[in-house]
């Protein structure tokens, strides 16, 4: 019978990347199976993960025809609102760096609507800044150490950009607060932008139109409220997300996660709590 043994750990960035960064995680797992594989739903974070053991076998995204993607490299950019599909080698290690919703893009500068939605290598600063930190991981003996790097790294990497929050954030931590019900025109109007200047702007320093990052905010609420229930009466947390009916409640469950309701199980999704922890 396979086993999956998996260690994982949310941890906090310094306190001077706090406005940019808003955990680190730590995961590990070894397999005596190598067929088994995690599924990610999405979370409200744009991540770059740095692997330090064997490369994922295959990366599949369940939004794009159910492609795969050989994951060879080492370092891999992720914007984690697309559901996906990893199976394993015998062994993984990574270590994952969570934005706040524009932190990636204050940081490192590249616009986010040019990786929203895929798996690459990452580019530019955030790549450089990757491949630095992997071999800073390939030397560290223990977690403490793993850790300081990143923060030794994103440290180096806000004091060369300094950069300054804006109305896209405020909006974006508005939409997190609220778990997604809030109106996109008030959004707007509050940051003092037209809706299609908050669309442009929350695309390409965010990862996703707003409307969208709402819905998979309001969906990320349904998965904590199943975490704190696992036996759940539905009806009550479509009521309490914000659902105006049970339809679309059950079409974005599905849409998300690609199975109904009655047949989704928390047993299968530990390893997406690391992706949406926040």
């Amino acid at each position: 019978m396979s086993r999956w043994i998996m260690h994982f750990e949310v941890v906090s960035p310094s306190p001077a990347l706090a406005d940019y960064v808003a955990y680190y995680g730590l995961w590990e797992d070894e397999e005596d199976d190598a067929q088994l594989g995690a599924s990610v739903l999405p979370g409200v974070v744009n991540g770059i993960q740095v692997r330090y053991a064997d490369p994922y076998k295959t990366v599949s995204l369940a939004q794009a025809g159910s492609v795969q993607v050989t994951a060879a490299a080492e370092v891999v950019c992720m914007v984690s609102w697309q559901q996906l599909y990893m199976r394993q080698t015998s062994r993984a290690g990574m270590l994952g760096v969570y934005f706040r919703p524009a932190g990636c893009f204050h940081l490192f500068g590249a616009p986010m609507s040019d990786t929203a939605g895929i798996i690459l290598e990452a580019e530019g600063l955030a790549g450089q800044f990757a491949r630095e930190l992997s071999q800073r991981l390939s030397q560290a003996e223990t977690n403490s150490q793993k850790l300081a790097a990143a923060d030794e790294l994103l440290l180096r990497q806000l004091h060369c950009q300094q950069p300054v929050p804006n109305a896209i954030d405020v909006a974006a931590e508005r939409i997190l607060d609220q778990h997604g019900q809030v109106n996109i025109e008030d959004l707007a109007h509050d940051a003092g932008l037209s809706r299609r200047q908050l669309e442009r702007r929350f695309l390409a320093e965010v990862g996703a139109p707003p409307k969208h990052y709402a819905r998979i905010a309001r969906f990320n609420h349904v998965l904590q409220l199943l975490v704190e229930n696992p036996a759940p009466n539905w009806q009550d947390i479509a009521y309490r997300c914000g659902y105006y009916d049970q339809a679309h409640f059950i079409r974005d469950f599905r849409f998300f996660t690609g199975k109904s309701p009655s047949q989704y199980s928390l047993v299968d999704s530990d390893f997406s709590h690391f992706f949406w922890a926040r």
